[in-house]
């Protein structure tokens, strides 16, 4: 299965794009986009629904939407620290969509809400904002704190041997 920067290539050629033309469509730099292709960086959400349009295709042939919270940073960073948590404790470790689920059952409804929108339905912070009636600034620092305590609970091990 091709990677989202191989898919990324092959689109924007297949579209007779260069780089810049590219970048220049969705209001984003050249090298932002090289970096995509790269695989370097991977592109947020609202990016991969710029070159979906452009491409005409779906966001889901650019990136595999069940992967992609996970792997666009914010999440990205925790699934590494997960992976090597679990390389030094030999597998000790509960299954990590397990240890999310748990995680997702102590938020309250609110912050249940907007983590859900963000990681499990990819939408910008902005449009979790004007769903839930709160500011896009109050949105980003509830994620910011969420993902803290999930960091925490990942790294600290906070109940998570094998059962």
């Amino acid at each position: 299965m091709a990677t989202t920067a191989e898919k990324l290539v092959a689109l924007r050629t297949e579209n007779g794009l260069t780089q810049q033309e590219l970048a220049d469509r969705i209001f984003v730099s050249r090298s932002l986009v090289s970096l995509w292709e790269l695989g370097t960086r991977m592109p947020d959400y609202a990016n991969v629904v710029a070159m979906s349009k452009v491409f005409n295709v779906s966001a889901e042939e650019i990136v595999d939407d069940e992967k992609y919270a996970y792997s666009s940073g914010e999440l990205g960073r925790l699934s590494e620290e997960v992976d090597e948590l679990t390389d030094r404790t030999e597998g000790k470790l509960k299954d990590p969509g397990k240890v999310i689920r748990e995680f997702l059952r102590k938020l309250s409804d609110k912050d249940r809400d907007i983590f859900m929108g963000r990681y499990f339905s990819a939408k910008t912070a902005k449009a979790i904002a004007a769903e839930c009636g709160m500011r896009e600034a109050a949105v980003k620092m509830r994620l910011a704190r969420i993902r803290k305590k999930l960091r925490k609970i990942i790294t600290e091990g906070d109940s998570h041997e094998v059962q």
